[in-house]
């Protein structure tokens, strides 16, 4: 029978699934690189960080970040909001999204 892991070991999952993520997003409050910082994404306005310039999909979506959202954008983010920058196909493995999410909520901003 699959037990899903304990949040700690999910977070060292997340850790190593957020490499596909590491080239474009910093977890470092206020640090964007190609894509903006992900630290404090978890229940973040959409488009929220002024200092990063979003694609108009983005800009125009409402909404926050909440645990659904971002389950949904990291599996398929053109499906999610289509004409987005984010050169990224997505994360099919729905373990590896939770484990990803649960990583993500360990950095604030």
């Amino acid at each position: 029978m699959f037990s899903w892991p304990s949040f700690s070991q999910n977070v060292s999952l997340g850790e190593k699934a957020f490499n596909e993520c590491r080239a474009c997003h910093s977890l470092e409050a206020n640090v964007n690189l190609i894509g903006p910082s992900l630290a404090g994404v978890v229940n973040r306005q959409i488009a929220a960080d002024a200092s990063y310039r979003y694609s108009k999909s983005l800009k125009n979506a409402t909404g926050t970040w909440d645990v659904s959202t971002l389950n949904k954008f990291i599996e398929n983010p053109q499906a999610l909001f289509p004409g987005n920058r984010m050169p990224y196909s997505g994360l099919s493995n729905a373990a590896e999204r939770k484990a990803l999410i649960d990583y993500l909520m360990t950095f604030k901003p």
